[in-house]
């Protein structure tokens, strides 16, 4: 069913052929047209085309190919949703909008370019596309949204180019990464425009082993690495002015986050994160292992800055600290010393957060 002037499809019969050429007078599929239409097998689009409607194609199961369609310019939410066998997709160059849900749960599609002439990816837009392993996003692309990319699990590596600024969605309900449970992605290069890494941006990216944070970043949000139980290594660009110290919980085998030298908030020593005065210890990397000596001239050492340290068995606090805040040792199992390079009258000053129960466990030695 089309409309009068022929320029929108409105509706495709459920039990119509398997093969369907869509004719060239068409510019709109209308929202849901062929919706649930599970024999569809295959789809011409005409290059009149230049809007695919929401759910235009919303849980068509049997559909395999899409050809066509050279000067769509507007792929709505849900258009391809639930498309399980559509294995291969060629979006033109003429498309400027991925919309919500295109394209998630496709789960036999492998690989997908999308043109630099694309603004903005929507959320969701590729989610559970389980086979998906091969990506390219093209030098155009701005905005790239919440979970656009989650439990894309065969992806192993992607380049976000430099005109992307942000990455994930900041918003009053929560905060979501582009990337979450990407279990296979063992390499990603962030852009250099890039100005914010939101919560759980690579959350559950369990194969990733480094990560550079591009200079352009400000802000890197709680639990935006959370669970990469891979990650070795962490380097912090020049512009960053916030790094939460949940950052990186639950990285078990990181070994070192590495800080640019210009930047003027934060340094690190030895592999561990500071204040740029060097009077805050914030983060201890998960994977240090054996003893550790906390530089002198500290003199707080911030709320979980050795969270999940399970193989930390050793350590010496110097005697200018001040402050442990809460949780400082929380998940440090194997801790068992701590030794203290002042009395034990000047340790009964310092102060100490209520929660910091894994210190009850190891024996305080003093000077």
């Amino acid at each position: 069913m089309f409309s009068k002037d022929k320029t929108t499809l409105v509706a495709y019969p459920w039990g119509k052929s398997e093969q369907y050429a869509i004719p060239d007078t068409v510019k709109t599929i209308e929202y849901g047209a062929f919706a649930h239409c599970a024999t569809l097998k295959s789809i011409t689009l005409p290059d009149s085309l230049t809007e695919i409607g929401p759910g235009a194609f919303y849980n068509c199961t049997g559909l395999e190919q899409v050809s066509g369609g050279n000067h769509v310019r507007r792929i709505k939410a849900a258009a391809f949703c639930d498309c399980v066998s559509l294995a291969k997709i060629a979006i033109p160059e003429s498309a400027t909008f991925i919309g919500s849900e295109a394209f998630e749960n496709c789960a036999r599609l492998k690989s997908v370019a999308i043109p630099g002439s694309v603004r903005r990816i929507g959320s969701s837009a590729f989610e559970d596309c389980v086979s998906l392993s091969d990506l390219t996003i093209g030098d155009g692309v701005i905005n790239i949204d919440a979970s656009a990319f989650r439990n894309c699990v065969s992806l192993t590596e992607v380049v976000i180019p430099d005109s992307v600024i942000k990455l994930g969605d900041e918003n009053p309900e929560g905060t979501e990464g582009a990337f979450e449970g990407c279990t296979s992605l063992r390499h990603i290069r962030l852009g250099n425009s890039l100005a914010r890494i939101v919560n759980y941006s690579f959350d559950g990216c369990t194969a990733l082993k480094s990560i550079v944070i591009p200079d352009s970043a400000k802000y890197v949000g709680w639990m935006a690495f959370d669970g990469c139980s891979s990650l070795t290594d962490v380097t912090i660009g020049k512009g960053a002015a916030f790094v939460s110290a949940y950052a990186f919980s639950f990285c078990p085998s990181l070994k070192a986050i590495h800080v640019h030298d210009e930047n003027a908030r934060y340094t690190s020593i030895d592999g561990v994160l500071f204040d740029k005065a060097k009077a805050i210890l914030i983060r201890c990397p998960s994977g240090r292992e054996g003893d550790y000596v906390i530089p002198d001239g500290v003199s707080s050492i911030a709320e979980d800055a050795f969270q999940s340290c399970v193989s930390l068995t050793e350590l010496t606090i110097p005697g200018s600290m001040n402050e442990i805040d809460s949780q400082t040792f929380n998940g440090c199992t194997a801790l068992t010393d701590i030794y203290y390079s002042g009395t034990q009258n000047r340790w009964e000053q310092i102060t100490i957060g209520q929660w910091e129960n894994k210190m009850h466990h190891a024996v305080i030695h003093f000077q």
